[in-house]
């Protein structure tokens, strides 16, 4: 079966993301894990997304913007979320 046009330039881009997220930022920042091909799939759902380092997200820095395993950045705020001191106050009436 021949690929398409479109699936071929798709396929290269993949492969391009995947060569400079291993240059300049091997691994997720949150789990420490080396990013993979299967972190990038070619439909669907990504399993990468953006994550701002210092949690300020109006900061759209390049030094403050890192990419991370999309499982690692839900972790990462429902943690932030059960141990923010809103989250402490409801727990007292449930």
């Amino acid at each position: 079966m021949r690929k398409t046009d479109t699936s071929y330039v798709k396929g290269r881009y993949r492969k391009f993301f995947l060569l400079l997220l291993l240059k300049h930022q091997p691994f997720c920042p949150i789990c420490g894990q080396a990013f993979t091909e299967a972190d990038i799939p070619a439909r669907g759902k990504d399993e990468l997304t953006e994550h701002h380092a210092n949690g300020v997200h109006e900061d759209d820095r390049l030094e403050n913007r890192v990419i991370v395993h999309r499982r690692c950045q839900k972790s990462h705020h429902t943690k932030d979320n059960l141990n923010s001191e809103d989250s402490k106050f409801w727990r007292m009436f449930a």
